[in-house]
């Protein structure tokens, strides 16, 4: 039998609660949600210089505008006529997130990289507003007001938030799949189907914008298909490996028809990541397995101790359950996290905007991290009384939270930064490049 965890959802009953007790911790939510959006707002700048990622974002965007379904096929043989020097570039197979851009950039009226920050500003407060809902729903209260504070301050969020990457709007996708995927393992009937109608489209959305999106789609739908027959709902298993596996067909056949068939489509995979492995990536992307977890816990180390104290929780947990069938949606979230951060360390190509889709997962496992740690720190405050106990805890955290934020402020908002790749954050000279033999 599985023992009840101590992170309890937020049930009927809970809801029921009278309006005297749940209000303090509705209204502590609702104040860090609107001071995270007020940081992002405060730190947007319109006129910063854009990297060459944003441009050509904002050019292929401009292409697809012009040209409609044919923008994708001009852009791919754009790529073929000189692959050594587009695959610096963005990839063209990335339409998913090309044509939501086109069709923002219509709808403002703005064609310009302005037009994908603004975007990437709108799916960062979103995200943030995700997480407060997410964490509340599926976890307790305390942990949705840690969580949200977490991703208020995150530095690696707040700067893709005001740079037209794609990589604020990977992260708000990845907690939209998340939420999608609790959804369908808690609900039955009409409502299930619903969702998976959702998740296949999530899918689909995710395979045709980026690999590290497809890749956390892939882990979602396997943590679902596992959840369910570990439950022994074997139809619901079945129905949800068929959205994986539909969502990655359906994606493929848009992939090659407008890239002019699936031998034109696979050659430009090929390629593109052939030789997308250049001077850039190997002088900046590149180093040490160690340097990554460290420029991680430099950039945030209440992140980063938190999230490890979550992982450390939820194993314990996990463990003492005694059952399999007993894994709850925080093992999912360590299941989402790390097996992202892998994929880094197996390919050996790091930069912290890879990692976007673990940026919502991270936060949430440090909310359920940190949650454990005042629980236990409550108990050896008590003498003190639970008011002065929890105001002492809820003054390090915010100590902690600012020193993240005052971080982020002084070394990630410059108007210099222009990437986040592994050497720059770590402040470590690039990687010399091999010296080629003489022939």
């Amino acid at each position: 039998m599985c023992k009840e965890s101590a992170v309890t959802p937020i049930t009927a009953e809970t809801v029921r609660t009278p309006f005297r007790l749940v209000r303090p911790s509705t209204l502590v939510l609702v104040a860090i949600v609107l001071l995270g959006a007020a940081i992002r707002i405060h730190f947007f700048i319109p006129d910063l210089v854009r990297s060459p990622d944003e441009q050509t974002f904002a050019r292929q965007a401009n292409v697809i505008l012009a040209q409609g379904t044919a923008g994708p096929t001009a852009l791919g043989k754009e790529f073929f006529q000189d692959p050594v020097a587009f695959s610096q570039s963005p990839s063209p197979a990335r339409v998913g997130y090309l044509v939501l851009l086109a069709a923002f950039m219509r709808v403002i009226g703005d064609h310009s990289t302005l037009a994908g920050a603004q975007l990437s500003l709108l799916c960062s407060l979103a995200a943030l507003s995700l997480v407060a809902f997410i964490a509340w729903r599926a976890l307790s209260a305390s942990v949705a007001i840690i969580a949200t504070l977490l991703y208020t301050v995150f530095p690696f969020e707040l700067t893709v938030s005001r740079r037209a990457w794609q990589e604020s709007f990977i992260a708000l996708v990845a907690l939209v799949i998340v939420a999608v995927a609790v959804h369908v393992a808690r609900t039955h009937s009409i409502r299930r189907t619903v969702g998976f109608i959702s998740f296949f489209l999530l899918g689909v959305l995710s395979i045709t914008t980026k690999e590290n999106l497809a890749i956390h789609f892939m882990l979602c739908a396997a943590g679902l298909t596992l959840h369910f027959i570990l439950k022994g709902q074997h139809r619901a298993a079945i129905l949800a490996a068929a959205c994986a596996a539909a969502s990655g067909i359906v994606s493929v056949a848009i992939l090659a028809s407008v890239f002019g068939g699936f031998t034109n489509y696979v050659t430009l995979e090929r390629d593109f990541i052939h030789y997308s492995f250049g001077p850039y990536e190997m002088q900046f992307n590149t180093g040490p397995a160690w340097m990554f977890p460290a420029a991680f816990f430099r950039s945030c180390p209440i992140l980063a101790v938190a999230a490890l104290a979550g992982f450390a929780t939820t194993l314990y947990r996990f463990s003492r359950s005694g059952s399999f069938a007993c894994a709850d949606f925080a093992v999912g979230l360590v299941f989402l996290s790390f097996g992202t951060i892998a994929i880094q360390f197996a390919t050996q190509r790091y930069n912290f905007r890879y990692t976007a889709p673990a940026f919502g997962p991270l936060c949430l496992l440090g909310g359920i991290g940190i949650e454990a740690v005042l629980q236990a720190l409550g108990k050896l405050l008590a003498p003190l009384g639970r008011t002065v106990a929890w105001a002492i805890l809820g003054f390090a955290i915010s100590v902690a939270a600012l020193r993240d934020f005052n971080h982020a402020r002084d070394h990630f908002l410059l108007p210099r930064l222009q990437d986040l790749a592994l050497r720059p954050i770590s402040d470590v000279p690039p990687s010399p490049l091999p010296i080629e033999n003489p022939r």
